[in-house]
Formats: structure tokens, sequence, C-alpha cells
């Protein structure tokens, strides 16, 4: 796959990517290729993805309580996503917030390793599995959700659910792999966390659930 990804490039007389990071990565990953490249930023739909009109009723609608701060994380279960450290990084963060929740939304091959992890740590009452969420779902869960999840470990290209909770108006805290910083830190810097601090990603949750780490306003998102 990756020598079929260079001859494509070598061919190509121009080359289109989602984010600066990409932008950066492809003399790495295919130092022959010689073709210009140019940034051309992703998006979301902003006639589907909106802030809800009533916030309240879209929480409940997801049978939220008012006093339960939602997790949301919108992925495939795949290792590079990582699932499995956010889901440790909750377990440490929440300890002394029984109302804090954690939703996974999507499928993927570690969908059974996650169950399991879920079920050891004892979790099963905070943290959900919620599996496929259709398109037409989409833009309620974020805008039921208090803070999206990007806990990518590498290769986040752009980021499609980043963009997609910002425009319901949802704040997102990511790692600072990939493109995430491209679309996380003109928000706010202190959303991002490096990856390579094993304890950062649990730090920051435990601050979301006490305060001391302020989410920016809806509206700003």
């Amino acid at each position: 796959l990756h020598r079929t990804e260079g001859r494509a490039l070598a061919a190509a007389p121009r080359i289109f990517v989602a984010s600066q990071y990409t932008r950066r990565r492809l003399p790495i990953w295919h130092p022959r290729v010689e073709s210009p490249v140019q940034v051309v930023s992703g998006g979301a739909n902003f006639t589907q993805f909106t802030p809800p009109a009533d916030r309240p009723t879209t929480r409940s609608r997801w049978k939220l309580n008012p006093s339960e701060f939602l997790f949301l994380t919108v992925r495939r279960l795949d290792p590079r996503m990582g699932l499995a450290s956010l889901i440790e990084a909750f377990a440490q963060a929440s300890a002394r917030h029984p109302n804090a929740r954690l939703w996974l939304a999507g499928r993927g091959p570690q969908q059974a390793e996650l169950q399991s992890l879920i079920e050891s740590r004892r979790l099963s009452d905070r943290v959900r599995l919620l599996g496929f969420v259709p398109e037409s779902d989409l833009a309620s869960l974020y805008g039921a959700a208090d803070v999206t999840l990007m806990p990518s470990l590498d290769l986040e290209g752009f980021g499609l659910a980043t963009v997609e909770s910002l425009a319901c108006g949802t704040p997102v805290l990511a790692s600072d792999a990939g493109a995430n910083p491209e679309l996380v830190g003109p928000l706010d810097v202190s959303l991002v966390y490096p990856t390579n601090d094993p304890s950062s990603l649990a730090k920051h949750l435990a601050n979301l659930l006490d305060g001391s780490l302020p989410l920016p306003p809806r509206e700003r998102c």
C-alpha cells in the first residue's frame, strides 16, 4: 500500500492534503515525491452540524441527567486512536466524580478488548460503547456532550469529529498528535495535551471535572 501510494503521488502534478501535519510528513513518508503539495482543509457540514436549539431536551433524549458530565469520543475502535489509554485515564480522573460519564461511539477491531477493559475496571455503569451511531444522530450526540475527546496516538491527518463537535458548540480536548493542534489550538491551547506524557490525559480530564480547566463558551466553539 505504501509503495502504491508513493507511485500515485509521484505521478500527480499536484498533491492536496487536509492539514499542515500531513504536508510536513509527506517528505518523510515519500522522500522521492517532488510534486507540489497544497493544504486544502477539511470541514463540517454546517447545515447538519449545528448547536442544539434546546440543549436540556437534547440531553434528555440521550437519557442524561442534568448533573452528569459527558465525555464523548467518536472514533473507529482501533489501537491508533488511543482508546484503551483513554479508558484508563478516565478511571483515574473520575474516581472522585461519580457523575462523570464516558461514551465511545464507533465500531472496530478493538471493541472486545475495550469492553473487557471497561468491565475489569468496574466502569460498566459509567463507560459505554455505543457502537455505530447513524449520521442523522451525530449532531444531537455532539450537542449533548460536555466535551469531545480526540486521544489519537498518531496519524491524525485531519480529525473530522473535531470540527463536527465544534460546529455543534461542544469543546474538544485533544492530544498533540497529527493535525489535532491545528484545529484545537486556535480555540484554546490548554485543550491540547502531550501524547508522550502518560499521565497528561488523566490530569486534563480531572481538571475539567473539578473546574480548574475552564471550558471555552459553546458559542465560541
